[in-house]
């Protein structure tokens, strides 16, 4: 008989590729539902800049499989975490910076940047701090360089923490506390220390309310959250619930209807909308991770999964290619409305989304091949060097 197989890949979900796959969709939604004026239910696409945030709670739901899985395998796992995370994240972000800066398209760069980064450009020293995933922390680096960068350098902002937030919030009981506590820390954040500080310390940035309200501190919650929904997964009667296909789809609806409300205007008073958002999207994910529902969890949505580092780093370029076929003048999204009618509106709404998402689609599938997966296999065969070595 064969010897099996070891191998230190932790198992794969589809659900959580699904997660992504609406996650992504959710993103481009949003950049799209402003182009053309609104239309009935606008206000739901309009919010899917909480795609992001639907994004952060699968990594941390996935980042702690994935280290629960590889802590006894690999020789030196803090040391192999930060390898696959870096070779995993950087060479498709460094290919973005050469995207949007190194070509000379100038409407990638008025589209998304120069609200971020002004006229003249990022400074030299932005560059490096995004080429070094340090501009999480600087206003200026922010989201000037790449679109949307601002959510890698939050993400590995958390990259660096993780090992140790895994070690100590190692149960149930801890997670659950440590999501309260950042519960309470957000609410005082968004309430008091986050327009404190836009008034009194980045009041000179191109964009101060973006910056804080979009920096690490303002997101660390979601990734406690999401800590927490991991050892939920991992509790026999959450497990119960959510291989069961009725209560499963019954929390999806519940969670759907509760997101609804916050979108139209729902809230608590106290605790920010956005948390409130974070929570629902948990409930979606719980929801799914029984794998009851298949006409959800479905190949095409768990490719776009797959593929949506790139779709959403792309995605811009993309939809600025539509835009100016189409003729549509990206500097009026903002107004997000227009004399015409909702039918014209919506049509337009669909005829762009359709063509950024093919078009993203396809450009994703390249750098899938051609730059994140030889990254991970470079990653791969570093960590595999380190675990043989003495």
């Amino acid at each position: 008989m064969a010897a099996k197989l070891v191998t230190t890949e932790p198992r794969h979900f589809a659900y959580i590729d699904a997660v992504r796959g609406l996650a992504f969709l959710a993103v481009l939604s949003n950049h799209v539902a402003k182009v053309d004026g609104r239309f009935p239910g606008w206000w739901i696409w309009n919010n899917g800049y909480y795609g992001v945030q639907f994004f952060f709670l699968a990594s941390a739901i996935t980042l702690c499989y994935s280290m629960e899985s590889r802590k006894t395998k690999d020789k030196k796992p803090v040391v192999s975490f930060f390898i696959r995370r870096l070779f995993r994240i950087g060479p498709m972000y460094w290919l973005a910076i050469i995207l949007y800066w190194g070509l000379p398209f100038e409407c990638l760069r008025s589209d998304w940047l120069r609200p971020f980064s002004g006229e003249t450009g990022p400074a030299p020293l932005d560059f490096g701090l995004n080429a070094l995933f340090l501009h999480g922390w600087v206003p200026s680096a922010f989201n000037s360089v790449v679109p949307g960068g601002w959510s890698i350098g939050v993400e590995m902002t958390f990259y660096l923490i993780f090992p140790l937030l895994f070690y100590y919030l190692n149960s149930l009981n801890r997670a659950a506390l440590a999501a309260a506590a950042g519960v309470l820390f957000a609410t005082v954040y968004f309430r008091t220390l986050g327009p404190f500080l836009q008034a009194n310390f980045y009041s000179d940035a191109n964009s101060p309310w973006f910056f804080t309200q979009f920096c690490f501190p303002a997101q660390l919650t979601v990734f406690f959250i999401g800590m927490f929904a991991y050892h939920l997964l991992r509790s026999d009667n959450v497990k119960i619930l959510t291989r069961n296909k009725t209560s499963s789809i019954c929390l999806l609806i519940a969670s759907l209807f509760f997101l609804a409300l916050l979108f139209n205007g729902g809230g608590s008073g106290f605790v920010p909308i956005g948390i409130l958002v974070v929570i629902g999207l948990t409930g979606v994910i719980l929801a799914l991770a029984g794998q009851t529902m298949p006409w959800l969890i479905n190949p095409w949505l768990s490719y776009l999964g797959k593929i949506s580092y790139s779709c959403y780093l792309v995605h811009f370029a993309a939809l600025s290619l539509v835009f100016h076929y189409f003729k549509i003048d990206h500097s009026l999204l903002a107004q997000g409305d227009n004399n015409l009618s909702p039918l014209h509106n919506f049509i337009v709404y669909v005829k762009v989304m359709m063509a950024a998402l093919v078009l993203t689609i396809v450009i994703s599938t390249l750098t899938l091949h051609l730059i994140e997966n030889p990254g991970i296999a470079l990653g791969r065969r570093l960590i595999n060097r380190l675990n043989k070595s003495p």
